[in-house]
């Protein structure tokens, strides 16, 4: 019965903490016809709390600092260089050839354990 209860409070903690405010805010975008936006209430309450306004700023001014620190107060975006894109033309071919070969191996694991199964040779727990 515990866990039970366990699962419908995390059931409800995700839908209020994490869902409801990407629903809410997903539908910015697709409203706008109708003017009916729905909000988060909790993130509202949170956002219009005095901890909520101290938490927007710190990171407003955090994020503000930072840029600055770093050089990035330009606002006109650049062109990447040729190099760059080669690198990240490699990185994604890396990860796909990378993925691929997983995929083969998990493939040949599991048709290798099927056989083995078909002949008997493969002890099951159930």
């Amino acid at each position: 019965m515990l866990g039970v209860l366990a699962m419908l409070g995390m059931i409800v903690f995700f839908d209020q903490v994490v869902w409801r405010p990407v629903v809410a805010w997903s539908q910015k975008f697709t409203d706008e016809e109708r003017g009916s936006v729905s909000e988060s209430w909790l993130w509202e309450r949170i956002r219009r709390s005095r901890l909520g306004r101290f938490s927007l700023h710190s990171v407003g001014l955090i994020w503000r600092r930072s840029r600055e620190a770093a050089g990035a107060t330009r606002t006109r975006l650049e062109a990447p260089s040729f190099r760059a894109l080669k690198t990240r033309r490699l990185g994604k071919r890396v990860v796909i050839a990378a993925l691929a070969c997983g995929g083969l191996f998990g493939f040949r694991e599991i048709r290798a354990s099927s056989h083995l199964a078909r002949r008997g040779r493969l002890v099951s727990c159930s």
